[in-house]
């Protein structure tokens, strides 16, 4: 089962920053916002793929279903929830890996490097 749980957070991940994306009328949070999507987006296919190559394809038999929040730009929404994905992906994420799967954790590290950048961009007026 690890790679639908793998697939779910990616998905709410994506789905939350592209929907504050939209929503914040903040434009450096927009611009890092859209800047991180276009890096993460193809980082989260190559994990997901390479993860399939190693294991299995996932199984969503029944389909899933999420919530995604509207995240708001006068409080720490934002930061907090990518603070929560980094989390993820430093602590629950490598539950689901080998210590010899380099090749997932390298991009793993990447995409932890660019929630971090976009934090940093959070910051800036």
């Amino acid at each position: 089962m690890g790679c639908e749980s793998i697939i779910k957070v990616f998905f709410h991940m994506t789905n939350t920053i592209k929907l504050y994306h939209w929503q914040t009328s903040s434009y450096p949070r927009h611009k890092a916002t859209c800047d991180l999507l276009a890096i993460v987006l193809p980082l989260i296919d190559t994990f997901v793929e390479t993860y399939m190559g190693r294991y299995q394809r996932p199984m969503f038999e029944s389909g899933f279903k999420m919530t995604i929040q509207e995240l708001k730009d006068n409080d720490d929404s934002a930061p907090s929830l990518i603070k929560d994905y980094i989390f993820y992906l430093k602590n629950d994420l490598p539950k689901y890996l080998e210590d010899n799967d380099t090749d997932l954790l390298n991009i793993r590290d990447e995409l932890v490097s660019n929630l971090n950048k976009t934090l940093y961009l959070f910051t800036l007026q």
